[in-house]
C-alpha cells in the first residue's frame, strides 16, 4: 500500500478517477432524488437495472461478451423494470402518479444506467490498469466530493451557511454515511477482482431485506407486482451469475 502511494500522481490520478467520479456524483443526485417519491423496495428492485447497463457497457468498453442464459437474465431484469414502472394499482390520483414517475421512477433508472457506465469505466483502470482498489476508492470520494460542491456552489451558494448546511443532521445521520464509506470500499474490492456486472449479485439479500425490513418498519404489505418483480429479479440475477459466457477453445474453433 505505501509503495503504491509514493508512486501516486495527480496526473493519473485524475486520468483514472476523475471521469468515473464525476458521472457517480450525477448518479447520486438522480438517487437523492428518488428516495423521496418511490417506496425503498420499488427503489431497490429498479436500481437493479444497473446490472443491465453494466453488461452493456463492460462490453462496448473492455468487449466482454454475455452468454445466450445472461442474455435471457437480462431481459428478465429489464422485463421486472418495466413491471415496476407501469402503475396497476388502481389509483385515481394522476398527479401523484405522475410525480412518482417523474421524480421517483425515472431518476432511479438513469442512476442506475450511470451506474452500470462508470462500473464499466472502473471495471477498465481496476483490471486493465491494475491500480489499487483502495486508493481508487479514495481518489473517486475526493473528486466526487469536489464536483458536489462545485455544483452546489452554483446553485445556490446560500447552501454552505451553517444553519442550512447541517439542518436535520442527528448521531443516525453518521449510519447511512459509515455505510455507504464500507460499502465503497467493498465495492471497489469486488469490481476489481469479481466485475462491475457480478457486483450486482450480492443485493440479491438486500432485496429481500429491504422489504421485511419496510414491512416491520412501516407495516406496508407487498404489492403482487413486486412479489413477481422480486422473484424475476432474483432469478434473473442467480442464472446471470451461474452461466457465465464461454470463450469458444481451440478445438471447437478448428470444427467450426
Amino acid at each position: 500500500m505505501s509503495k503504491e502511494i509514493s508512486k501516486w500522481d495527480l496526473g493519473s490520478s485524475l486520468q483514472a478517477a476523475a471521469a468515473p467520479a464525476l458521472v457517480y456524483s450525477v448518479q447520486n443526485v438522480l438517487v437523492q432524488t428518488a428516495y423521496p417519491n418511490i417506496t425503498s423496495l420499488m427503489f431497490n428492485l429498479l436500481n437493479q437495472t444497473k446490472t443491465l447497463s453494466a453488461a452493456v457497457f463492460v462490453y462496448l468498453l473492455m468487449g466482454r461478451r454475455q452468454s445466450l442464459v445472461q442474455c435471457l437474465a437480462l431481459a428478465m431484469l429489464f422485463s421486472a423494470a418495466v413491471m415496476l414502472s407501469t402503475d396497476g394499482s388502481g389509483k385515481t390520483d394522476s398527479e401523484e402518479k405522475e410525480n412518482n414517475f417523474m421524480w421517483g421512477i425515472l431518476p432511479v433508472l438513469g442512476a442506475s444506467a450511470l451506474s452500470g457506465f462508470a462500473s464499466g469505466l472502473c471495471q477498465v483502470t481496476l483490471q486493465g490498469q491494475k491500480r489499487n482498489s483502495f486508493i481508487f476508492t479514495m481518489e473517486l470520494c475526493v473528486f466526487s466530493t469536489i464536483s458536489l460542491i462545485a455544483g452546489m456552489a452554483v446553485k445556490d451558494a446560500t447552501q454552505f451557511s451553517t444553519d442550512r448546511l447541517f439542518f436535520g443532521w442527528t448521531h443516525y445521520t453518521m449510519i447511512p454515511i459509515a455505510c455507504q464509506s464500507v460499502g465503497g470500499i467493498i465495492i471497489g474490492q469486488v469490481t476489481k477482482y469479481a466485475g462491475g456486472v457480478e457486483k450486482g449479485f450480492a443485493l440479491i439479500a438486500g432485496i429481500v431485506v429491504t422489504g421485511i425490513t419496510e414491512f416491520v418498519l412501516f407495516d406496508k404489505p407487498l404489492e403482487n407486482k413486486m412479489i413477481v418483480a422480486g422473484a424475476l429479479v432474483s432469478v434473473s440475477m442467480y442464472l446471470h451469475m451461474h452461466y457465465p459466457y464461454q470463450a469458444p477453445t481451440a478445438t471447437a474453433k478448428k470444427k467450426a
